[in-house]
């Protein structure tokens, strides 16, 4: 009976540890996660209009620094979206971006991508740095019904 006892409690922390999967972090949605310095960015992804010509910037900065950061610049497929910036993003704070009920509205316009492709999204802060991510473009059926671009009503540009 000890005998058992000691098996199962030996073999039951089987890949525990500090390098155990629970341990890591993961986007659990549609959208990636990443950080650079002190800025954690969670759940980016795009959501394209039913034509695939403009695409919504979805996801949030979170600031876990003790100091205050800007958002200076926003660029998907390499080219720089339409979006009030800077934007600030305060310590200890969260920067929504979205065309709903968001912080920061953020546009791709005249894009080369379609629903369904990985594409890049570069976010660049003032003070923490550049950081790219693979985000998935969607298109705006389901929960991102809502969230679909309306078309910029003039071009972008810098």
């Amino acid at each position: 009976m000890s005998a058992c006892s000691f098996a199962f409690v030996v073999t039951t922390g089987c890949a525990a540890g500090f390098d155990a999967p629970t341990e890591e972090e993961y986007a659990p949605g549609d959208g990636v996660i990443g950080q650079v310095g002190d800025l954690k960015l969670r759940n980016v992804l795009l959501v394209t209009d039913v034509d695939d010509e403009n695409a919504a910037v979805i996801g949030v900065v979170v600031n876990d620094g003790l100091e205050d950061d800007r958002l200076v610049g926003l660029a998907v497929d390499g080219e720089q979206v339409r979006a009030e910036l800077p934007a600030e993003v305060e310590a200890g704070q969260t920067l929504s971006i979205g065309p709903v009920d968001a912080d920061l509205v953020a546009t791709a316009a005249r894009i080369d991508f379609e629903a369904g492709d990985f594409v890049e999204v570069e976010f660049e802060f003032d003070s923490a740095g550049t950081i790219t991510l693979q985000a998935l473009a969607l298109a705006p059926r389901g929960i991102y019904e809502d969230y679909a671009p309306e078309a910029p009503a003039t071009p972008f540009s810098p």
